[in-house]
């Protein structure tokens, strides 16, 4: 069977594919995978085929078409943005926390309504009671960071999730 994905040109989007891309192609598919040119040696040692895409798809959060906001960075987009993910198991158990920040950004295409830069702090701790039966609880925003993701839509402070999964094994 040939099979086609199609990715934004940034490791990001792509390196979460790859694991599916190997296994398809162990098990005799042929992957076809279209993207930039200059993804090719990424793509190619999962062993999908490339198929390059004309021109390059910007990878930065700046408007590029012609006009007065030409340079502006695009609505509700910051600068930068950085994750971090840790977690560790611990036998039945598993703990982890994530930290997040964003710079500033605007909320419009002119740059006009700024919109200040954030950083979230999160903690989750999970038990696996019986190989079927898992309960996670998260907590989110620990902090209980006040911040918006558009202008005047304020985002949820310090959260709790609880959740109860089961799988039964195959």
């Amino acid at each position: 069977m040939r099979i086609a994905l199609t990715s934004v040109p940034a490791h990001g989007h792509i390196n979460p594919t790859l694991p599916m891309v190997r296994e398809l192609t162990q098990r005799g598919h042929s992957v076809l995978y279209a993207t930039n040119e200059r993804m090719r040696e990424t793509v190619e040692a999962a062993g999908a085929e490339l198929v390059p895409l004309p021109g390059e798809m910007p990878t930065n959060p700046r408007e590029l078409t012609p006009g007065g906001n030409r340079g502006n960075l695009l609505p509700r987009r910051p600068r930068r943005q950085a994750r971090i993910d840790l977690g560790r198991t611990l036998g039945d158990f598993h703990v982890g926390g994530s930290l997040y920040a964003a710079s500033r950004r605007y909320d419009d295409l002119g740059n006009a309504r700024r919109m200040s830069g954030y950083a979230l702090a999160d903690l989750r701790v999970a038990w696996r009671i019986s190989p079927a039966w898992h309960l996670r609880l998260s907590l989110n925003n620990v902090l209980d960071r006040r911040y918006e993701s558009a202008m005047y839509y304020n985002q949820a402070g310090r959260n709790y999730l609880l959740s109860l999964s089961y799988r039964p094994a195959r």
